[in-house]
């Protein structure tokens, strides 16, 4: 039965293969290949594509893949779980011997910020200060610029064949230094430090740090069964069963799981083969755990446009994170509130947020979140206005239970939803998740509610306006013809199209679904800026949080009336779309005039809805 599932489940991972590759990964003979092949076909577990004369394809039937989890469940037991022996993983192995054509220099040596900290000096510091202190760096192109990083405690390695091998060539360079558990990090990431610390404390002694897809377009796909194991690694989207996480490229690998890659690596004769294919491989061996982080923020330095991204995006969401983290005044919070002793509190940690910072806490086993309000939000948000539309929101089963919220502080206390997944943009782009959200916007606009307060563009523009002209700082180049612009088209909007008033949820942002990991329930979270408004909102809200193409778009709207959408309730989504990149580059405006860095999140958001304003005004001749 070993045999029949290694076939299974190599079918299952890749249909374009030949026999002898089946026959070589299975280690058997080519006879035996084919008498198995011809079982398995026999038994109606998978078909076979003769379409090709010297290339078959192979696939899956419903039977082969019901096959596949059974054997799974019953090999499960036979995996190999190793707890981590050690309580302080000391060793640790960055690979940085490959090349990005974009830059003239290592990309982990390229600054990511105007301080000019590189990926490697930070990967660095954070393994340092979490006493990870024999680090090995896995060098090629331009060895000598790494030179500068050797000390007692850092070795450098050449891999001298770097343009010809993948990542397992640069790893197996080390393999006479690993003694011991360690971490492998790929040299270019930027990444919070939250990511390691998660990994660092995982009890599981072989574990991969995923996280929600990027939608970057490069993603290597994981899939993981319901107790987090590793399953499948892919980066073909049309292999995988979930889509739910992304690997990152930071891993713990206990010396076991090593023995079993350097025994597969052995017998290898790929040179381009990647070292996650082989984890993949030694993880039917030994158990391989996925430690997955929501609402982090990470990068890969693959290209100019990667660090464009990085510097204006990721970095300063990486030092708000890091630097507005008030750990311990949340945890005195939990404490005071929840009335708690300090034990009862086993681990606290930075959950997302950009208006507020959001907590995740361990409290007597079970996960809790705490929300303290952000810089500005006394003036921007009326918190009593919150917390009455929160109730109702989860009267209507949309939100889920608020335990505590203080109208006075903002301070918001909830339980976390059970094995809560958080959707991101790219996961909010799947058709089924569409039609979820299209239904949740549905049932909320259509209830027989009414919240007790509007949001209106036009008094939440003037409010954050305010806020700018009081701080004395300037607006957004050729603002005072944008703002001609946006009236002109106000105009045409409430006398062509017309404004309605329904129940809102007004801030539509992927990271604001979550869904329920036992139920596969979707939550709408965060009513801070809820209130009756034209539905409109909700939908351009949605669709350009989440960067829906026009066919995306078509779909979700779809969804939401039950029929196509007319060009005039496309047209008014359009319109709504430029409310909120207006607006929401006036609030960052006022956000960073009190000291908070949101890097180019503002002034991309204008110079679009800038284009598309004009883009509309054009049409509307």
């Amino acid at each position: 039965m070993d045999k029949i599932y290694d076939l299974l489940l190599m079918i299952h991972n890749q249909s374009e293969v030949t026999q002898r590759q089946l026959a070589e990964k299975a280690e058997l003979s080519l006879g035996t290949t084919n008498a198995l092949l011809s079982y398995l076909e026999d038994h109606d577990f998978i078909i076979v594509d003769k379409s090709k004369a010297r290339h078959f394809q192979y696939y899956l039937t419903d039977s082969g893949e019901n096959k596949l989890k059974e054997l799974l469940q019953s090999f499960k037991a036979t995996k190999l779980q190793l707890a981590s022996k050690k309580a302080q993983v000391t060793q640790a192995v960055i690979l940085a011997a490959g090349f990005a054509p974009d830059f003239s220099k290592p990309a982990c040596l390229v600054p990511i910020n105007e301080e000019g900290v590189t990926s490697l000096e930070r990967t660095l510091r954070l393994l340092n200060d979490r006493g990870v202190n024999q680090i090995t760096i896995v060098v090629g192109y331009q060895k000598e610029a790494f030179e500068k990083f050797a000390s007692p405690t850092v070795t450098l390695i050449e891999n001298p064949d770097y343009t010809l091998t993948g990542t397992m060539s640069s790893l197996s360079k080390v393999f006479p230094l690993l003694e011991e558990d360690f971490i492998l990090i790929d040299g270019d990431l930027v990444y919070e430090e939250y990511i390691l610390d998660q990994l660092l404390t995982n009890q599981a002694a072989n574990t991969i740090s995923t996280v929600a897809l990027s939608g970057s377009g490069d993603e290597a796909f994981v899939d993981m069964d319901e107790e987090d194991n590793l399953i499948r690694i892919s980066k073909d989207i049309r292999q995988m069963n979930r889509l739910s996480a992304e690997m990152m490229g930071i891993s713990k690998i206990s010396r076991e799981l090593l023995k079993e890659m350097k025994n597969l690596y052995a017998k290898n004769n790929n040179q381009w083969l990647n070292y996650e294919y082989l984890i993949l491989q030694a993880a039917q061996t030994y158990e391989v755990k996925c430690v997955t982080s929501d609402n982090v923020a990470w990068g890969d330095l693959d290209d100019q446009a990667a660090l464009t991204q990085i510097n204006h995006y990721i970095w300063p969401t990486i030092q708000r994170h890091e630097d507005e983290r008030q750990v311990e005044y949340a945890k005195e919070k939990l404490i005071e509130i929840l009335n708690l002793a300090p034990q009862d509190i086993s681990d606290i940690h930075f959950a997302g947020g950009m208006t507020n910072t959001n907590y995740q806490a361990v409290i007597n086993g079970e996960d809790y979140f705490i929300r303290i309000p952000g810089k500005c939000t006394e003036v921007m948000i009326n918190r009593d206005n919150e917390a009455l539309n929160a109730q109702i929101g989860s009267a209507l089963n949309i939100n889920v239970d608020t335990l505590y919220i203080n109208p006075q502080t903002g301070i918001k206390i909830t339980k976390a939803v059970t094995e809560a997944e958080t959707l991101s943009p790219r996961t909010a782009r799947i058709q089924e998740t569409m039609r979820e959200v299209a239904t949740i916007l549905k049932n909320l606009h259509t209830a027989d509610i009414t919240f007790p307060n509007d949001f209106s563009f036009m008094d939440e523009w003037k409010k954050y306006e305010d806020l700018v002209q009081a701080q004395n700082v300037p607006f957004y180049p050729e603002y005072q013809q944008l703002r001609e612009d946006v009236l002109q088209m106000t105009e045409i909007l409430k006398n062509k199209y017309g404004l309605l008033r329904y129940p809102c949820h007004n801030d539509l942002v992927a990271e604001n679904f979550v869904r329920d990991g036992q139920s596969g329930k979707l939550y709408l979270l965060d009513w801070e800026y809820s209130g009756m408004n034209d539905p409109s909102w909700d939908l351009a809200a949605f669709s350009i949080e989440s960067e829906l193409t026009e066919t995306e778009l078509n779909y979700f709207l779809e969804q939401y009336f039950g029929r196509p959408a007319t060009k005039a309730e496309k047209q008014k989504v359009k319109m709504f779309q430029i409310y909120q990149d207006v607006l929401w580059s006036v609030w960052t405006i006022a956000k960073e005039s009190a000291g908070v860095s949101f890097g180019a999140y503002g002034i991309d958001r204008y110079n679009r809805g800038k284009k598309q304003l004009e883009e509309v005004l054009a049409d509307e001749q």
